[in-house]
């Protein structure tokens, strides 16, 4: 990757590796096989209206709080995630194990405020690898572990697993192309902020650090505002 931004730069980097991404990903489906057969068409009754899309889960809002959540904290979460990928390994362990226990509106705001913070308080002042390497800790274990709660937010939107995760992970494809562009155009307010707060050099990762924590602070509040009442149960599969 690195290799690419010096050569290339980074739109001819980022172009080359989305497609990359997409020639790999329509590969890979060549060789993925249903869990559940398919029923023949026309073998029986109930066979016949099997391939029906159900979209009963778009008059759910949850839906849409989600994918909202999704694409904010997709948005601050990509570019950091560039510099410590693997990082989220034990993150996916624990908060899946939360998400399980706790009830999913403390471990949304666990994850979003807690990775946020890491990235203000801990990266934006940091000044040795010490501090560094606390930070890469926090956010992986917080911030790049978010898609270990797909599935607890999948159940309280009630419908077809396949196609909710589809959609999820559609949205977070596109808060991941569109974070490096959206930092390009630096606002000025983020300048100022970022210089106002002592924040690692103003014009450059000042910026960053704050687009990161608020992009990730807005998606906790995207999150937890989903509305309980919409969800009726329809475990199929």
């Amino acid at each position: 990757m690195q290799g690419l931004l010096n050569g290339f730069g980074y739109r001819a980097a980022m172009i080359s590796l989305g497609i990359g991404y997409g020639a790999i990903g329509m590969a890979a489906m060549m060789f993925i096989k249903p869990r559940v057969p398919l029923p023949l068409k026309g073998s029986h009754s109930e066979g016949r209206h099997a391939h029906k899309l159900d979209t009963s889960f778009l008059r759910h809002s949850p839906l849409y709080a989600f994918s909202a959540c999704i694409l904010l904290t997709s948005l601050g979460n990509f570019i950091p995630s560039v510099w410590v990928p693997t990082a989220s390994v034990p993150g996916l362990l624990l908060l899946g194990w939360l998400s399980d226990r706790w009830p999913l509106r403390v471990v949304i705001t666990l994850s979003c405020l807690g990775s946020a913070l890491a990235c203000l308080f801990v990266w934006g002042f940091a000044t040795d690898l010490a501090v560094l390497s606390i930070f890469v800790v926090a956010f992986g274990a917080l911030g790049l572990s978010f898609s270990a709660l797909w599935t607890r937010l999948i159940t309280v939107i009630a419908a077809l697993p396949g196609h909710i995760f589809s959609i999820f992970a559609f949205v977070r494809g596109i808060g991941n192309i569109s974070s490096g562009m959206s930092l390009q155009v630096k606002p000025s307010w983020l300048k100022l902020m970022a210089y106002l707060l002592h924040l690692t050099d103003p014009l450059m990762q000042g910026s960053l650090l704050l687009y990161t924590g608020l992009t990730i602070v807005a998606g906790s509040v995207a999150g937890v505002l989903y509305r309980e009442k919409d969800h009726t149960p329809s475990r199929q599969i």
